[in-house]
C-alpha cells in the first residue's frame, strides 16, 4: 500500500499503472474556515472539503482541469449528493478516499468517503456523476 500523499501530491497514473481501490488520496487537518458556531464541521466546509478531494480524483483518472482544458474538454456535475454520518470536531486529521463506481465515454460516477482518521470513522460519504464533454 502507497504511503498517504498532500492534495497537491496526487498525480494521475502513468500508463499501464495500477490502480488500488478504493484509492487514498491523502490526508489533512480540518480547515478552520469550516467550522460552524458548534464547533464542529459545517454544511459549507463538508462542501469545500469533497470539491477539493473531487479534484484530486479527478486527476486519478486524467480527468483534471489541467489535463482537459488544453485539449478543449472539461467535466461538469449533473448529481452531488452528501451523506452526513458522524459529526467532525474542529482538531480532526481527515482522509479522503476514492471509489470509481461506473463509467462510461461521458459520464463519471464516483463516491468519496471522508475518514475521521482520529476515531476510525467514516465521517461523510459524497456520491457525484459528471459528464464529460
Amino acid at each position: 500500500m502507497r504511503p498517504l500523499l498532500s492534495y497537491d501530491s496526487v498525480k494521475s497514473p502513468g500508463e499501464g499503472d495500477a490502480i488500488e481501490a478504493p484509492v487514498r488520496l491523502y490526508r489533512e487537518k480540518v480547515d478552520p474556515s469550516w467550522i460552524d458556531r458548534n464547533e464542529h464541521v459545517g454544511v459549507m466546509g463538508y462542501a469545500q472539503a469533497f470539491l477539493k478531494s473531487s479534484s484530486a480524483a479527478m486527476r486519478c483518472v486524467r480527468l483534471s482541469t489541467a489535463e482537459c482544458l488544453p485539449e478543449g474538454r472539461s467535466t461538469y456535475a449533473l448529481k452531488w449528493a452528501v451523506t452526513y454520518l458522524r459529526e467532525v470536531p474542529a482538531d480532526a486529521t481527515l482522509e479522503y478516499t476514492f471509489q470509481l463506481l461506473d463509467y462510461s465515454d461521458k459520464l463519471v460516477h464516483y463516491a468519496l468517503h471522508m475518514h475521521n482518521t482520529d476515531d476510525g470513522s467514516v465521517a461523510a460519504v459524497s456520491e457525484f456523476l459528471e459528464v464529460h464533454i
